[in-house]
């Protein structure tokens, strides 16, 4: 039966990991001097189920979504925007209003032109406004609202969603900064962990800028699913707040990645007791 190397400690000193596989799991296999960190198949798929749950609080209702630019689906009362869930009803309302008109200009422009990923430029955006003036007419007949008010809804965000995007996302950039951190960590013996800790202190800065790019995909992909388009551009009133706080999650990067480097550190201290040479 062969041995393996560090099984009963005695060669545990002659382990020099090399390389690491993927993703970490509480307890890293070494097989031949690299450190083979599993992760399960699904985790693609684990990842795709969180951002699509987070974006369910602020989903448009899909039997509203037409390109004829038409109102469908709303009945007629007033709104007393005092209360939280009619103002939440008419933001829901002229941001789908946006959503509809945008749908209708690249329609008319794929029919027209053949491509319709500019409908908005269309006569110098006047078929979009036109649409969109013509769907807010509608919301204020039906709810006895201003158009100054709906002008105000189309620039309001759901906290709830945008919350659950960045939420979401926390949990999988501590994954990611746990790997690297215990990587970094396999890299140095007890003598050298000053220098570990220099490398984990200069990684988490390019870390975290990595982290706000991937962050701000994340966002947007989750904005794609909340509108069921993928034409999110500068035609919309609300943009999701990513893009608007660039500096403070930088900083919550850079504080996220440091306190991975602390728990990935006591967590390696064990393999760290031996000295490669």
């Amino acid at each position: 039966m062969a041995n393996h190397a560090g099984s009963d400690g005695s060669d545990s000193a002659n382990v020099q990991p090399r390389d690491v596989r993927v993703w970490w799991t509480e307890q890293p296999e070494r097989t031949g001097g690299a450190v083979r960190i599993h992760v399960a198949q699904s985790t693609p798929r684990v990842l795709l189920i969180v951002l699509v749950l987070a974006c369910l609080p602020g989903c448009f209702a899909r039997e509203r979504i037409n390109t004829n630019c038409e109102w469908t689906h709303d009945g007629v009362f007033p709104l007393n925007l005092q209360r939280a869930t009619d103002q939440r009803h008419l933001d829901n309302d002229a941001q789908l209003a946006e959503e509809l008109a945008l749908r209708h200009a690249d329609v008319t422009a794929g029919r027209l032109h053949g491509f319709s990923g500019h409908g908005g430029l269309m006569s110098y955006g006047q078929v979009l406004t036109d649409c969109r003036t013509s769907l807010e007419a509608a919301i204020q007949q039906r709810h006895n609202v201003t158009r100054e008010q709906v002008q105000a809804a189309r620039r309001h965000r759901n906290a709830t969603f945008d919350a659950a995007v960045v939420v979401s996302f926390a949990p999988v950039y501590a994954l990611a900064c746990l790997v690297l951190c215990r990587h970094i960590a396999t890299r140095f013996t007890t003598s050298e962990r000053w220098f570990a800790w220099v490398v984990t202190a200069i990684a988490a800065f390019a870390a975290s800028a990595l982290g706000v790019q991937l962050g701000a995909m994340w966002s947007d992909t989750a904005e794609m699913i909340r509108v069921g388009n993928d034409h999110i551009g500068g035609h919309r009133a609300a943009s999701p707040p990513w893009h608007q706080h660039v500096a403070a999650l930088y900083i919550g990067g850079l504080v996220l990645f440091w306190l991975a480097a602390l728990v990935g550190s006591r967590r390696s201290a064990p393999d760290g007791q031996t000295d490669r040479s």
